[in-house]
Parts: structure tokens; C-alpha cells; sequence
């Protein structure tokens, strides 16, 4: 029997985020990591946020799920397009390699009361854009308004980084945001991009 292709290229214990940027990072090519392929070729893989639209990464501690969001992060930070990402950590430890950079929509964010007011801020950003697409006929998503209205009133992309979610599922007010942004933020350009230990329904609830 043929040995198994597949095993022949094992993926790497951990990759150089340099290595696979090239030029200006941009939303419609995040670099995720690699995978292997069918034929048992270790390549990157690349996707747009919006077709990603959310993201929700698993990993216990120690398996790279921080590392992850902080390459994401890198990646959105440093992007050719129009961004102010927001970045909560309930541990506070995360996204401090990007305190005090100026594409940031708020401070980083830590505590709960804090995670909860920023969220409902949010909630109420998704609500007025999507007020103001309402203006024009047709106009169902970001990328189309932004067509449609001058430079100056473009609306930037909202990536919602938020890791150790987990720790905050059981807040009825901070989960009740995220549903409501998971719904309906992608037509508005809001993506959350979550880390968690586990997504079990058992732990966080399925809504």
C-alpha cells in the first residue's frame, strides 16, 4: 500500500507571520495560517474578512489561540483600508503589544463594566449606520455606501477583536450585544473576531 501523502508534510509547530505578508496588508487577503492540502502540500491560507464575515477561535492554553488574534490583529491594524478596530481582553493581556495605536477606536478594553458599555456603543454604531443606508435605495451593505457618499463621509470597517470571551458568556448584557452584532453587524462592517477556550453550547450559549 502507497504511504499516505498526506503524512509526508507535516504542518509546522509554529510559522513566521513575516514570511507570508507581502507589500501592504489589506482586508481582502488575511493571512490565517497554513493547512495541507489534498495532496499532502503544506500551503498558506489566505481569506477577506467579509467572507469570513466572523470568526470564532478555539484552543486551550498554550495552543496558539492568543497568537492567532494578535496576527489577525497585526494584519487589520496595518491594513490599506479604512479601519478602527476595537480590542477587549478580560485578562488584559492579549492585545497589549498595540496599546496606544492610533487606528484603535477606544483604549484597550479589560473590564467587564467597560466591555459592556463599549459593546452597547457598538450596538448603537450598527443601528446608526444602518439608518443611514436607509437613505439610499438599494444600499444594503458597507462597501455599497461607501460608493454612494463622498470621501469624506466614508465609514471605516469595525473589526471587534475579543478574546477569554468565555469568561464574560454568563453577562446578559454583554452577551445580548454580541448577538445582536453577530445578526447584524456585517452589513454595517462590524466583524467579531473572538477567542475562547471552548465554544461548547454548554458553555456559551448557542444564540
Amino acid at each position: 500500500r502507497a504511504p499516505d501523502v498526506a503524512l509526508q508534510h507535516p504542518l509546522p509547530d509554529h510559522v513566521e507571520l513575516v514570511n507570508y505578508l507581502y507589500g501592504i496588508p489589506s482586508l481582502r487577503r488575511l493571512f490565517l495560517g497554513v493547512g495541507r492540502f489534498p495532496e499532502g502540500e503544506v500551503k498558506p491560507i489566505y481569506a477577506s474578512l467579509e467572507r469570513l464575515v466572523h470568526i470564532a477561535c478555539a484552543g486551550s492554553s498554550g495552543f496558539g489561540k492568543s497568537s492567532f488574534l494578535v496576527a489577525v490583529g497585526h494584519q487589520i491594524l496595518q491594513a490599506r483600508e479604512q479601519v478602527t478596530p476595537v480590542m477587549m481582553d478580560t485578562q488584559g493581556i492579549t492585545f497589549t503589544p498595540f496599546e496606544g495605536n492610533p487606528r484603535l477606536c477606544y483604549p484597550l478594553v479589560s473590564s467587564e463594566t467597560d466591555i459592556e458599555l463599549v459593546l452597547g456603543e457598538l450596538v448603537g454604531e450598527m443601528t446608526r449606520r444602518a439608518s443611514l443606508f436607509s437613505q439610499f435605495r438599494g444600499c444594503a451593505k458597507l462597501t455599497q455606501y461607501n460608493e454612494l457618499v463622498a470621501p469624506e463621509e466614508r465609514l471605516p470597517v469595525i473589526p471587534i477583536f475579543f478574546d477569554e470571551f468565555g469568561l464574560v458568556s454568563d453577562n446578559k448584557a454583554i452577551s445580548a450585544h454580541i448577538k445582536k452584532l453577530v445578526q447584524g453587524g456585517r452589513k454595517c462592517g462590524l466583524y467579531l473576531i473572538a477567542g475562547a477556550q471552548t465554544w461548547l453550547a454548554s458553555d456559551i450559549s448557542t444564540a
